[in-house]
């Protein structure tokens, strides 16, 4: 991940960044981000599920 896909997803609200020290920061899912991530999730997992049902 580059730091423009970063920003894009800190544009969106997706992430965010808390000052560790002037140096650091700590990167986390907001509420957003987690829900996008659980969507995804489910996306996947019924695409591999028709997937396999196209096989038997």
């Amino acid at each position: 991940m580059n730091r423009a896909d970063l920003d894009a997803l800190f544009e969106q609200q997706f992430i965010a960044f808390d000052e560790l020290s002037c140096e650091r920061q700590n990167l986390h899912l907001t509420k957003n981000g987690l829900a996008i991530v659980k969507v995804v999730t489910r996306i996947r997992r019924m695409t591999d599920l028709r997937r396999g049902q196209g096989h038997d």
